[in-house]
């Protein structure tokens, strides 16, 4: 009884986790993502220089769970 709760359930889960990335696909939810807009910085730096790192650093304190007021 217990292989089968676990196959039901395993099968359950592996369809509900295709129904999600279809749904991420129809949507097309990643086409309007930015990554500069979010850290706030310009489009013409690339991803080695300071500003991303240092935007990256100032966003991660100030959303930090231990940082938050």
């Amino acid at each position: 009884m217990g292989k089968i709760v676990t196959i039901v359930f395993l099968g359950i889960w592996i369809w509900r986790v295709y129904d999600l990335t279809q749904q991420d696909v129809k949507d097309n939810i990643t086409a309007n993502f930015d990554p500069y807009r979010l850290l706030h910085i310009n489009n013409d730096a690339s991803f080695d220089t300071k500003a991303v790192k240092q935007a990256y650093r100032r966003l991660s304190v100030k959303y930090h769970p231990d940082k938050v007021d």
